[in-house]
């Protein structure tokens, strides 16, 4: 018997086809491996590193289960600055203050790693120390400044209210943000910090990264994120991407009421969409340091 192939049936085969090649393709490579290297504060710092160290952990956590698909692998390493190189890192985490994250990125520059900082809000880390080894997940506080001058300018600070500008809380609800707090609280038993959300973030930026790159090298990663057209969902409801003069991460902050007991409430997002048509970036990029106003440019 003669068997005649239909159009019909030769499309869907030509469909299944174009989609298995790339998952064949990609099982041939060798697995993408991310080594992410975590040092830990003083006792001093104890609250912002410990909160770190659960977003590194649950960021990892949640990476391994998707590296399982791929036949990757990702591993957190408790080390120092002094180690970073023996242990062959993709990145280092770590700092809670300015002296201490500019002698980690030095660490990581030297080491030919990459450093995210996640505690850091100093804008001389993003300006006059130009460290292209450096990617800033937190905020800058000229970021900070310009989001709380917008909500005074705006409804939310007409009443004259102490006002307080973060890069995440553990009350945000839209965007699936109300979905990461929980995973978040579940596991912990505590409210998702901006420390711990910053450290969630570089880890999940550091996987996808890789994956897409197919290499959880520094340099591959860095080649990635220097792309037009990186950007990441840090359930924030904008694609995040960094910016090229500076390596900032642009993302929308929250500017928060301080109650007279110290509690914060009512998250409103800065900056806010005037237009449909505005495109994220040119959004975000209303906080923080100007290209134009920037002494570093690091475009490929």
């Amino acid at each position: 018997m003669t068997f005649v192939l239909t159009r019909r049936e030769f499309v869907r085969r030509l469909s299944l086809m174009t989609a298995v090649a790339p998952l064949v393709r990609h099982r041939t490579r060798a697995p993408v491996v991310v080594r992410i290297g975590v040092v830990p504060g003083d006792n001093r710092n104890a609250a912002p590193t410990h909160a770190r160290q659960q977003g590194v952990a649950m960021g990892v956590d949640e990476a391994k289960r998707a590296a399982s698909l791929f036949g990757g692998s990702i591993e957190m390493i408790v080390t120092t600055a002094a180690d970073a190189r023996s242990h062959r890192l993709s990145a280092l985490l770590g700092g809670d203050d300015s002296s201490t994250c500019s002698a980690l990125a030095h660490a990581a520059a030297a080491a030919g790693i990459l450093y995210f900082n996640t505690a850091c809000t100093s804008d001389a880390l993003r300006g006059a120390e130009c460290n292209r080894s450096a990617y800033h997940v937190v905020p800058s506080d000229a970021m900070l400044r310009d989001a709380l001058a917008l909500a005074h300018a705006s409804e939310h600070g007409a009443a004259g209210a102490s006002l307080v500008a973060v890069a995440w809380d553990p009350s945000l609800v839209r965007f699936g943000a109300d979905t990461l707090n929980a995973r978040f609280r579940s596991r912990f038993d505590t409210g998702m910090s901006p420390d711990a959300w910053g450290a969630w973030f570089a880890v999940k930026i550091l996987w996808e990264s890789a994956l897409r790159a197919r290499s959880g090298s520094a340099a591959a990663i860095a080649e990635f994120l220097a792309r037009d057209t990186t950007q990441f969902d840090g359930y924030k409801g904008r694609p995040l991407s960094f910016r090229a003069w500076n390596h900032q991460l642009r993302q929308p902050v929250y500017v928060m009421t301080r109650a007279a007991n110290g509690a914060l409430t009512h998250a409103a997002e800065q900056p806010v969409a005037r237009s449909g048509e505005e495109s994220s970036r040119a959004l975000l990029d209303q906080l923080g340091t100007a290209a134009a106003d920037s002494p570093c440019y690091f475009a490929q």
